[in-house]
This record gives structure tokens, sequence and C-alpha cells, in this order.
């Protein structure tokens, strides 16, 4: 229409890494505000000291993503630390050139996810997977590598694959897990500090370590195995590999409901939530917990077998 015109301009309301901006401090796109602090753009560095910085002394308080503002985001450090743990390793990269004779070599810091001791000792109680096992599991954003792809509405989700190696596994989560902003991909789910939420899905992704026990390190080999089973049986959760992963979930949702029931609401979540419970702590609880939980278990298979018998 005559006397009307329209610019994009800079009214979006969010920029760099999804984070809202705060045009009125430094002017238009030049600070964008994170959960716990600013951001400048201009700098590649947060404005006051992270909230996390004693767990990360190799890194300035005011870095950004590990100072690879580029090929990384922040994920506000949203994942349980009871469940997650934390670490660093040191890549090197030649940028540039030829090879290392002729390259440029730039040292990288990269961040490292595993299980902690005490949900590694959980996810074998319930999955009957030795903890030596569950404890050669990096944990992955998978975040940009198209892997796993769920349906937008399925609330995220995992895939465990072999990575040539027998020394470890590769489980990659959907970006949910890690960064509560995503979580309008997935249903609006946000897994990322949702203790039980990790354990649902963990009990079920270490069965896979069987599967691959069994078919081998070759992770194309694994992925066709799959793939075939899937087509067989026209579905993902026909699939009988599937079916037997399941059954560490569904233990894992039987003994979270028999704490729910015998120790109270939510007490599992607690126990791992506590900061002053250590590894050992928690494993101990854990360990009496099982204990009445099996106890349970034996009984009610003995009144079903006392049943049996006598309507027979």
């Amino acid at each position: 229409m005559s006397g009307r015109a329209w610019s994009a301009g800079d009214s979006h309301r969010f920029g760099f890494n999804g984070a809202e901006k705060d045009n009125e401090v430094k002017g238009v796109g030049n600070q964008v505000e994170f959960k716990f602090r600013a951001y400048d753009t201009r700098l590649g560095r947060f404005f006051a000291v992270d909230p996390l910085t004693k767990s990360y002394p190799w890194y300035t308080p005011y870095q950004f993503a590990g100072n690879t503002p580029i090929q990384a985001i922040d994920v506000e450090g949203a994942e349980p630390k009871s469940v997650v743990k934390k670490s660093s390793h040191t890549e090197t990269m030649f940028i540039g050139g030829d090879g290392p004779s002729t390259s440029q070599t730039v040292k990288i810091k990269v961040m490292d996810y595993k299980f902690t001791e005490a949900a590694v000792h959980l996810l074998s109680l319930v999955s009957g997977i030795a903890p030596s096992e569950i404890s050669k599991v990096d944990i992955n954003n998978a975040a940009g590598t198209g892997m796993p792809a769920y349906n937008p509405y399925e609330r995220g989700g995992a895939m465990t694959l072999p990575t040539g190696s027998s020394a470890k596994y590769d489980m990659n989560f959907t970006d949910n897990f890690f960064d509560q902003k995503q979580s309008g991909k997935y249903g609006y789910a946000d897994n990322s500090d949702d203790i039980i939420g990790w354990f649902d899905l963990s009990s079920h992704e270490v069965g896979h370590i069987k599967d691959i026990q069994e078919i081998g390190n070759n992770r194309l080999k694994y992925m066709a195995t799959f793939g075939a089973g899937y087509l067989k049986n026209r579905s993902h959760d026909g699939y009988w590999r599937e079916n037997r992963a399941n059954i560490g979930q569904n233990e894992f949702r039987n003994f979270n409901k028999f704490i729910d029931s015998y120790y109270g609401k939510g007490k599992l979540q607690t126990l791992f939530e506590n900061e002053n419970n250590t590894d050992k702590d928690i494993i101990g609880q854990l360990d009496q917990w099982w204990g009445q939980y099996q106890k349970q278990q034996q009984e009610q298979q003995k009144q079903q077998s006392t049943t049996t018998t006598g309507s027979n």
C-alpha cells in the first residue's frame, strides 16, 4: 500500500546464543542477558564472575563457552551436577597450511561429561550393567549433529553408540537435557536439571551397552543392525533390543515409585540434590533402599506364586 514501509531493523528481542538483547546499555546488539550474567558480544566476555568458577580454575571467570565463542554455546551449567560431572581435556588443532609443520597450532579446552559415581551405581542396580561398563560412557550434547533426531513433541531423547573402541561408549542427548532454552523444540520439556528425567532416559540407554558388546564396536554396523530391526518391526518400540533396554527403565520407574511410597514423595531426587551428600553417602542410602525394594519384590513374587498354586 502506498505510504507504508517496513524494515526488519533491530526489533527482534533475542540475539547471540538465543539470549535477550539489552540495547539500552551499550548500543544495539552489544550486550545480551544470560540467565546468570550479562555478555558483551564485542569482547566475547561476560561482565560478572562465573558462579561455577571454583570448579574450573583453568578458566578466567569471565570466559564464554571455554574461550571458544565461535564453535561453542553457553549452556548455563544446567545439567544436574549430582548426575553428570564435568572435566576437560586439551586438544590440538592445526589452522591453515598443509599440516602440523606449516600450520598454526591452537590448543583448545574441550569439556567432557561423565556420570557421577553415585549415578553409575544407581544405573547399574536397575539395569544389571556392570558399573565398570557404565563408567566408560561419554555423555555428549548432540546439538547440531543431527543425532539423535526426535519429533519436537517427544520431549527429546538420547542415542547410545559405539566409538570404535571397547574403552568407551558415546551417549548423545538432545540439547534440552543441557539447556532449558532449547526446551521449546521438544514440547517445552526442560530436562536440563531434572534428575529423575536424566535417570529415566539413562536407565534405558545404558541397556544398549549390551547391544554394543554383542554387535561390535563398528558404528556403521551397529546403526545398520538397528535400522534393519526398526524396519522389520515397522517401529522403534517394537524392536526386541529396545524392549530389552526398557527392562532397566521399567526397573528404575518401579524403584522410584517404591521410594516415593515408603520413604516420601521425591526422596530420590532430594537425595541427589542435597549438596552435602557425597557419592558415598548417596550410594549407601541407595543400597539400603534397594535392599528393601528387593525384599518387597520377593514377597510379591511369593504371593503371586501362592495364588497361582491355590487356583490350580
